[in-house]
């Protein structure tokens, strides 16, 4: 979008404001300035009136004029080709440097004196609007001969682009910019002028009659004008040509600044009838992609928004009868039709998709304004109207807080509807006095909820403005149960991993028959698979043991001595409920040959294996296990694992038949249920400096005595204060003595520190005999 600050001051007055503070307003209220450029005629360019113009007496292409500067009458020596008495045009005197590098000075063309230059626009270092020199008019301002050139605004003035988004259709316009500097500023928009018709003009409906066939979605106003003599004021041609339009007709001049200026979509229509005094009859009905269009002698000659028939636009004004047409079309239908139906479009496209200016009359008046004091133009009265029924404009309620806490700073209210009114919303202030009911402009087509209403109040305040204060970051707590289930089972992988194990992933399903045949559970038939993928997975399995045990038994087949795998995954009840369980199965030799072994490595021992299983989960007990789950567990090398005193699984080695059947060496496997599994919090206590004392007691048992029961008896006495300083104990021999056939000796070391001194033989002595005491009285058993 370009905009001069010229044309700007006729909708504002910002004559006092500069070039500087207008970009850097522009860009505080999100409207980015591309390009800032000055304009300016040279110095020693002055206004001068021709007023003779004969042929060069030895030049049939050239002239000499008499030029009047004001000081003084010069003859000067011209080529151009529309040179004329009696114009107004700009005289380049003697010294003055053009921006071209050509200075000015006195020669002879063809043996007559040329004491300076008429110059073209081009020669000034401006757009070219027409071939030949600048002839200029009253529209510049009060045309004085003698008068430097650039003392006229038009030609000392400031040429500024802004990038607009997509969104802002509204500051397609210089009003529209106006109406965004106005807001910003503080200052009164200039008052836009009604056009008042003629009571004498001839009326519209003598030659126009509009008519519509069903709804339309688009609002039109047609207005008649006829141009018997007209040029364009210079002023519009200058303007037209500096925001990028050169050579174009008369016509598409007056349209393109008219829309320019005000922002509503303007074209126009030449019918031979009307110029033959015959009545024009006008269609408008939807076409068969649902877009208003305009149908003359049932021709279609333009689609509202989109596109005009090339034998239908006007181009010479001069002796024509115009038909202008505004309109407004919604930018969204518009562009969902076009791009739906792939319908060509011209250039009035880029403004109806972006939001044109929805106020018609605004165009209407300017237009006839521009025209109505020009000889040679009759406007004829009234007009013709065709409009949709406007969707209401878009009212939202909120309160001043919201408001606030949106922008994360406290406005005044008076400032809040100050800013609002001046962007022409309408503001109603509730009997709440918190709460506000802002209506949207029809203008803004593009807001729609309260966060758009806020950003307006953001970028007219200013984010200068607006205190900065620090950001308070909280981050979201993401430890969750899913996040614990997570790191546990990773924390497991890596541990297992860590000491040697693979990790195997086999399918969920199993073979039914087998599972059946080693007595493990199995699901009900009424619950079971209905479309296996194969016969040997007909089934979800119930253990991840028999998977396995096969993926072992192929590893073995491929010469492989040590094996060592672990699996985590679901299994299924008879019921089908689901749980999650981790097994281990270690088969073959504790390490590979090596010449550390002499090439005779040891196979892996139960009490190795449960020492792996308890490095990855951690501490646990081991039970007498008399609960034979199936018929991989082995009969007399088998222990349910306790933690907590909770059941969680079981260690085993691998029954000899089923070995047999798989072919497998020695092999131990072990199932645990991760439920019960859990990464407890670590609680520190203080570290004795004192002394550790071990103490070893040898006791005579029954040999069908269980060690369980004694630890239970000495934790007991722990536990209830009757002994302290007691940090472990745990057995570290057994003893079978050949003439004692139905007693055994365990021997079982006891570690005692205290934490405030060192233990004398005498308080460990006592700590001690309540112990065998106690064992002695609940057991019978003493002291070898």
């Amino acid at each position: 979008m370009i905009i001069t600050k010229s044309w700007l001051s006729e909708f504002l007055s910002i004559e006092d404001i500069g070039v500087d503070n207008l970009c850097l307003a522009f860009n505080k209220i999100g409207l980015e300035v591309d390009r800032n450029i000055k304009i300016k005629a040279p110095d020693g360019v002055v206004i001068g009136k021709i007023l003779e113009c004969d042929k060069h007496p030895n030049a049939d292409k050239l002239s000499v004029c008499k030029v009047d500067i004001g000081s003084e009458i010069l003859q000067i020596v011209c080529g151009a080709k529309n040179v004329s008495i009696n114009q107004y045009v700009a005289i380049a005197t003697i010294g003055t440097l053009l921006p071209n590098g050509l200075e000015i000075k006195p020669v002879k063309l063809r043996d007559v004196d040329s004491s300076g230059m008429i110059c073209s626009l081009e020669e000034l270092g401006f757009n070219k609007i027409e071939d030949g020199i600048a002839v200029l008019d009253n529209s510049i301002g009060n045309l004085i001969v003698g008068k430097s050139l650039n003392d006229y605004n038009l030609f000392n003035d400031d040429l500024i682009e802004i990038e607009l988004t997509a969104n802002r259709g509204d500051c397609l316009s210089i009003y529209g910019i106006a109406r965004e500097l106005s807001s910003y500023f503080n200052i009164q928009l200039k008052p836009l002028v009604s056009y008042e018709e003629d009571e004498n003009n001839l009326g519209i409906g003598r030659v126009l009659t509009v008519s519509h066939v069903g709804d339309i979605d688009s609002s039109l106003i047609y207005k008649i004008i006829n141009f018997k003599n007209y040029n364009i004021p210079f002023v519009m041609k200058f303007r037209i040509s500096q925001i990028g339009f050169e050579k174009i007709s008369q016509a598409q001049t007056l349209i393109n600044y008219v829309t320019h200026s005000t922002g509503v979509i303007i074209r126009g229509y030449k019918f031979d009838e009307i110029q033959n005094n015959s009545k024009v009859l006008l269609k408008i009905s939807k076409n068969e992609s649902g877009v208003d269009s305009i149908y003359y002698k049932d021709e279609l000659i333009s689609m509202i928004g989109l596109n005009q028939l090339k034998n239908y636009k006007c181009s010479d004004l001069n002796n024509s009868l115009i038909v202008f047409e505004m309109s407004y079309i919604n930018p969204e239908f518009v562009s969902k039709k076009r791009f739906d139906y792939k319908i060509e479009s011209d250039e009035i496209f880029y403004r109806t998709s972006r939001g044109s200016e929805p106020e018609l009359k605004i165009g209407l008046d300017f237009l006839c304004n521009s025209l109505k004091s020009i000889e040679g133009v009759e406007i004829y009265g009234g007009t013709c109207e065709l409009s949709r029924e406007m969707e209401s404009s878009t009212a939202l309620g909120v309160s001043l807080s919201k408001i606030n806490k949106i922008i994360g700073f406290e406005i005044e209210k008076l400032r809040v509807v100050s800013i609002l009114q001046s962007l022409q919303f309408k503001v109603t202030i509730h009997s709440d006095d918190d709460s506000l009911i802002i209506g949207v402009p029809k203008y803004r087509h593009d807001l729609k909820n309260i966060q758009d209403i806020v950003e307006e109040i953001y970028r007219i305040y200013g984010v200068d403005n607006i205190k900065s204060s620090p950001i308070e970051l909280i981050e979201k707590n993401k430890i969750d149960s899913s996040y614990l289930e997570y790191k546990k089972l990773k924390n497991i992988r890596y541990k297992a991993i860590g000491i040697g194990f693979y990790e195997t992933i086999t399918y969920l399903f199993s073979s039914k028959e087998l599972l059946k045949k080693y007595q493990c559970d199995t699901i009900d038939d009424k619950l079971d698979l209905i479309n296996p993928i194969t016969h040997e997975l007909n089934t979800l399995r119930s253990t991840l043991i028999l998977n396995l045990i096969e993926a072992v038994s192929k590893n073995i087949k491929l010469n492989k001595k040590s094996v060592k795998f672990f699996e985590i995954g679901s299994v299924y009840n008879s019921c089908r409920e689901e749980m999650k369980k981790i097994a281990f199965i270690y088969s073959g030799f504790e390490e590979d040959v090596s010449i550390i072994n002499n090439g005779k490595p040891e196979s892996i021992s139960f009490y190795d294996f449960a020492d792996k299983i308890q490095s990855v989960i951690g501490k646990f007990e081991l039970r007498e296990k008399h609960d034979m789950e199936n018929s991989f567990i082995h009969p007399y090398q088998s222990a349910d694992i306790i933690v907590n005193g909770k059941h969680i699984g079981y260690i085993s080695k691998l029954n000899i038949f089923v070995q047999n059947d798989f072919e497998l060496p020695q092999t131990f496997i072990a199932e645990i249920s991760l439920d019960n599994i859990h990464d407890d919090i670590k609680i520190t206590k203080n570290f004795s400096i004192y002394q550790a004392n071990d103490r070893d007691l040898s006791f005579l048992i029954d040999s069908s005595m269980n060690y369980l029961q004694i630890k239970n008896e000495i934790e007991s006495l722990i536990d209830n204060g009757l002994v302290d300083n007691i940090k472990e104990f745990y057995p570290i021999d057994i003893f079978k003595i050949d003439n004692l056939k139905n007693q055994i000796s365990i021997t079982i070391r006891f570690v005692l520190q205290s934490n405030s001194k060192t233990l004398d033989d005498e308080e460990i002595n006592s700590n001690l005999n309540i112990i065998v005491k106690k064992l002695e009285e609940k057991f019978s058993i003493g002291l070898r």
